[in-house]
């Protein structure tokens, strides 16, 4: 949709970490933008170490640019 291109175009223009989430069930595309290692299944036991994930690979980024 138009609204998830814009939000995954400026979380990455503002240097946040991206983090895809499918929802219960559901499969499709990943979105451009986002890395296809940075999106995981319906697995809430694991979502605060993803976003943890998510937060040190932006800033590792944002070092080497």
């Amino acid at each position: 949709s138009p609204w998830v291109k814009w939000e995954i175009e400026e979380s990455l223009r503002q240097g946040k970490g991206l983090l895809g989430i499918r929802l219960k069930g559901a499969w499709g595309a990943v979105p451009s933008g986002i890395a296809p290692d940075a999106v995981g299944d319906w697995q809430p036991d694991k979502f605060a170490s993803w976003i943890e994930w998510a937060h040190k690979r932006s800033m590792k980024l944002r070092s080497l640019s």
